[in-house]
């Protein structure tokens, strides 16, 4: 009866409705024509009688209006269809009209239609019209007065949030569906929204949880939310906050625990070999502590001394950068952990001694947007580290022990000794000359049915590792802690000894008051490092049938292997009885102190220091030397220490606007980094019981050298999101650095980033295949620095010696100073500019995500070494270039989840990415000394190296192609 509308509750007899396509009050209600086949005398006595009963009508009418109804709880349908039948009206109303009606009580005698039907719906929402005997029912409009009644008369809303086990989520966002009205949860996860009306629907949202919807209710509203199984929803860690990947403006790439503790690595960078598109990431030899080449996104610089490192930072403390030189210079100490020159190694990572156990994340920033908020330390790309905190709960004991094993599981293929001798012949041959026992001696001298497989010789050994890692952690909603303690031990490859140790423990400490208002959060971590270890030779070239490495009586055989002469100067295993022996001492600490002023402005201050002293001891025993050359031996004893402090306060400030969230973020940094070295050089040994006791050495050189980098800067970030569906991120930095001369300390830097989530546009949604589940198009430019140049750079440096076998003599009794370096006030600040484009793809409700990324970077303003003429003194001096490097790339990244089960969890992942480096432009190149070294349009990474053109038939001597004719 009631499908679209009513169609009628009381009709007259002999009356059908004749429009039944027709609905609502207009309907045409007609009579059947019942005179067809009557006569006319018929016809006639009729339409007296009808007029008879016309007349009639008038009182009869009168009396069929009059309603009878006695009624309890009775729906309101039945009252108006009882209300039809007595009254002979025809009612209509809406199917929806009525639902939202109340049951109905009414007791009258005799009344009126419309007395009843105002009876009938007093408190009702309901109005009702008659007209031509036709009652219309429908929904009753508020006066004026009853809309600002009503604006008043609306629920006050207060509930809490919290997760799965009941624990509060500050910071979540609360929103009535419909509305512009929002608020956000307090420390508590408490909430209120005043006059809510009395069916509303809340909508509640938090980073990495599902979201909610609840109906408005007087009570207090307790809601739980779900952690999203979404990989889109995962907490990124971020500059001076934290993101997901769904609602990111930036290029994040996260590594979890889980992910860092399946690597049997002692260095955690090693761990993200071939998980971070666009990252390259190399040993810089074979030693377990030895250096880590990182590098994002290609070559940036022409200077090859320049650090293109990323920026590491340790739960908010950065790291000093790492110098990787491996040639000795005795002038100056570096920042590394091992100063540059004084290790066989050629330095140590610094972060060689964090555990991967202790890690909770580690976040790579990529692109403008995501690293210019750095400034000028963020050119290279930023590496966020994270450690384990304490969580509430139990207390939990883990303990975790681990075996491997280290071994060559390929080595190269090698002639055999017939094979290399006939190609050396050959070669002689094709040459026209003779050998003799001086320039052949694998021909002359050796034993020609020898055969040593030299790799095998020299890395023929299995070392073995050990792990052990054990923590303790726990607490409760207010405290927090979390203790970890860590061995490893690494036995090299070599024949000869060798071993890596690292033992470490870290202490995380986390507290917040009561009401959640101050939250403290403390980790310190200290290690102590070990390695022993010596210079590997390069004897994998040696011929297959040479003599052995060591005589009858053990020692190093020189003779031989022909040292019979001093033309013949080639014998590669001397430093086989070197000694290099490296202790560390390393400790990071920081503190986050946090203050909730209002439920929209926070207070927060990150205090940190890391500290590092290295002692090295570098051995050369005189049965090391050659004794047709050099037969005395030298030592080395010497240290490095680093200590660096940070202390950066920063205001956060969220508010609801526009229907969106504004969030606004304003600090300052201040870092200061000392560096200090200092060693001393013994020469001259002649017995090598002596040689560790650098007192008892003929000759003494003693180095010490000190430094300071201060920095400053200013940072700000303001961000918008509209209903997760567009968000745009400004991010601006002002930094000061000490490495700059007056008037060019100070650079600006900043960049843009936006995010369109096209899957939350119903009219795109719409229209997408269902497997689609979320689309998001992103985009960032920024502009980054660099003041990677080493310290005082811009200063004239005066010492008194050049080197340890070269000092000057006295003057009347004064040492004289020589002037070290040529200094240029002048340079700088490098400028990098980077552009990115980026799509992100989930599908199957996000099982599968795809991301396909375009980057653009440049690099500009050249800070890099500049050859200057040899009678100036110096080989070089720090300058800038108009030279302009690019590179630009494709990434693409898949992962999918297979199968989610409380038993089997089985997931891939793939990356892909290509880098294009090129020399984009460099201005009157061809009169710059780097004309022969790089080529515009053509990468910087290619050698160009002299062209063979023969041997001058006069003089014997090779030939070289001329290219520019000087």
């Amino acid at each position: 009866m009631y499908k679209n509308f009513t169609k009628y509750f009381c009709m007259p007899p002999g009356y059908k409705d004749k429009s039944p396509g027709l609905t609502g009050p207009h309907r045409v209600l007609a009579m059947d024509h019942p005179l067809k086949g009557l006569n006319i005398i018929l016809v006639m006595k009729l339409i007296t009688a009808l007029l008879i009963l016309g007349i009639m009508q008038v009182s009869a009418s009168t009396f069929a209006q009059r309603i009878t109804i006695n009624q309890k709880n009775a729906s309101i349908e039945a009252i108006l269809e009882e209300i039809g039948k007595q009254s002979g009206y025809d009612v209509f109303v809406g199917v929806k009209t009525l639902q939202s009606s109340k049951p109905v009580s009414i007791n009258v005698k005799n009344a009126g239609v419309e007395e009843v039907l105002k009876l009938c719906l007093e408190g009702q929402q309901l109005d009702f019209s008659i007209e031509n005997k036709i009652i219309v029912i429908k929904q009753k409009q508020p006066s004026f007065i009853e809309k600002v009644v009503a604006a008043f008369d609306g629920v006050n809303v207060f509930g809490n949030v919290g997760d799965a086990e009941n624990k509060p989520l500050p910071g979540a966002t609360v929103t009535v569906k419909g509305t512009r009205r929002t608020t956000m949860t307090d420390n508590k996860g408490q909430f209120s929204i005043s006059n809510v009306p009395k069916d509303a629907i809340l909508q509640i949202s938090f980073m990495g949880y599902i979201n909610k919807e609840v109906k408005v209710s007087s009570d207090f509203l307790q809601i739980r939310l779900e952690l999203s199984t979404s990989k889109l929803d995962e907490i990124q860690v971020m500059a001076y906050g934290t993101t997901n990947r769904r609602l990111s403006t930036g290029n994040i790439t996260t590594i979890t625990a889980k992910e860092l503790e399946k690597q049997p690595v002692m260095n955690p960078l090693l761990a993200l070999v071939g998980r971070v598109p666009g990252m390259t990431v190399m040993q810089t030899n074979g030693y377990e502590a030895s250096p880590v080449k990182v590098e994002i996104r290609g070559r940036k610089t022409l200077g090859s001394s320049f650090v293109s490192d990323p920026m590491y930072i340790i739960d908010g403390v950065p790291l000093t950068n790492l110098d990787l030189g491996a040639g000795s210079n005795y002038n100056s100490g570096s920042a590394g952990v091992v100063q540059n020159g004084f290790s066989v190694t050629g330095g140590q990572s610094p972060l060689f001694n964090l555990r991967t156990s202790d890690i909770e994340s580690i976040e790579v920033l990529k692109d403008g947007d995501a690293t210019a908020i750095y400034g000028s330390r963020g050119a290279n790309g930023v590496i966020l580290i994270t450690t384990k905190k304490g969580k509430p709960g139990a207390s939990g004991f883990s303990v975790n022990v681990a075996q491997g094993l280290n071994y060559i599981a390929q080595r190269h293929e090698l002639l055999n000794t017939q094979q290399y001798l006939q190609l050396r012949k050959d070669a002689f041959r094709n040459d026209n000359i003779q050998p003799d026992v001086n320039n052949a001696p694998d021909l002359m001298l050796y034993d020609t049915t020898r055969y040593t497989d030299w790799q095998k010789k020299l890395w023929g050994n299995i070392g073995k590792k050990t792990d052990v890692s054990m923590s303790l952690s726990g607490g409760d909603d207010q405290t927090q802690f979390r203790i970890g303690g860590n061995y490893s031990r690494s036995a090299e490859i070599l024949t000869k000894s060798g071993s890596n140790q690292v033992a470490s423990v870290s202490l995380s400490l986390g507290h917040s008051t009561a009401d959640r208002k101050f939250k403290i959060q403390g980790n310190v971590m200290y290690s102590y490092s070990s390695i022993n270890t010596l210079t590997t030779p390069n004897a994998s070239g040696a011929p297959p049938n040479a003599p052995d490495i060591y005589d009858a009586v053990g020692n190093l055989n020189f003779n031989a292997w022909g040292r019979s002469s001093p033309e013949n100067t080639y014998y590669p295993f001397a430093n086989l009885e070197s000694r290099y022996y490296s202790d560390t001492h390393a400790m990071t600490s920081s503190m986050l102190l946090s203050y909730q002023v209002t439920k929209n402005l926070d207070f927060s201050t990150n205090l940190g220091f890391n500290t590092t002293l290295n002692f090295n001891r570098n051995y050369n025993p005189v049965s090391s030397m050659d004794p047709m050359n050099n037969p005395l031996g030298t030592g080395f004893s010497g240290s490095s220490n680093n200590f660096n402090w940070i202390v950066e306060p920063k205001v956060n400030y969220k508010i609801n606007l526009f229907g969106g969230e504004i969030s606004a973020l304003l600090g300052t940094s201040l870092q200061k980094t000392t560096t200090s070295t200092a060693g001393v050089f013994g020469l001259g040994y002649e017995n090598d019981d002596f040689i560790e006791s650098i007192n008892l050495a003929p000759i003494k050189y003693n180095i010490n050298n000190k430094g300071y980098y201060r920095y400053a800067g200013v940072f700000g970030r303001l961000s918008y999101n509209l209903h997760d569906k567009y968000i745009i991120n400004l991010n601006g930095r002002r930094d000061g650095s000490s490495r700059f001369g007056p008037g060019n300390q100070f650079g600006n830097f900043g960049s843009i980033g936006a995010a369109w989530i096209l899957s939350q546009e119903n009219w795109i949604k719409n229209k997408l295949p269902s497997m689609i589940s979320f689309l998001k198009l992103r985009g960032s430019y920024g502009l980054t620095g660099s003041d990677a140049v080493g310290d005082y750079q811009y200063l004239t440096q005066w010492g008194r010696n050049v080197g340890p076998s070269t000092a000057l003599p006295d003057y009347n009794g004064v040492s004289p100073l020589v002037n070290l370096i040529a200094a240029n006030p002048n340079y700088r600040w490098q400028v990098n500019k980077k552009l990115e484009v980026a799509l992100n793809v989930g599908l199957f409700e996000d099982r599968i995500n795809l991301e396909t990324t375009f980057y653009r970077d440049r690099s500009g303003n050249q800070l890099t070494q500049f050859p200057t003429p040899i009678y100036t003194g110096f080989p070089s001096v720090w300058a800038n270039w108009a030279a302009m490097v690019e590179n630009r790339g494709l990434e693409l990244s898949a992962e999918a989840r297979l199968i989610t089960t409380d038993k089997i969890n089985w997931s891939m992942n793939f990356n892909i990415g290509r880098n294009t480096n090129i020399l984009a432009s460099y201005p009157d190149i061809e009169h710059s000394p780097y004309f022969n070294i790089y080529k515009v349009g053509k990468s910087i990474n290619t050698q160009y190296l002299l062209h063979y053109t023969g041997i001058n038939p006069l003089t014997g001597n090779y030939t070289f192609e001329d290219y520019n004719h000087d």
